[in-house]
């Protein structure tokens, strides 16, 4: 249901944060991405951002904790 309206979606993966930040989860239709999981540059925390995904088609980025370094790390997100 991710890409609709007023749907419950989750996902769950796990993730080694290794020396590296950047995307490493897109989700996407063939019109527009739906969702990126990325680790940020900077400080290495886990970063969920849904592009137009409010009723007034603004962004939400949710910035969740730093990520261990060389460590599995199970991931879940819900919406």
């Amino acid at each position: 249901a991710l890409g609709i309206a007023r749907k419950a979606f989750s996902i769950a993966l796990w993730v080694r944060a290794e020396t590296r930040a950047g995307v490493f989860l897109t989700v996407s239709n063939p019109s527009t991405c739906l969702l990126a999981l990325a680790l940020q540059q900077d400080s290495n925390r886990l970063v969920a951002y849904f592009p137009n995904s409010t009723a007034d088609g603004k962004a939400v980025r949710v910035i969740g904790p730093e990520m261990p370094l060389n460590n599995w790390v199970h991931v879940a997100l819900t919406w």
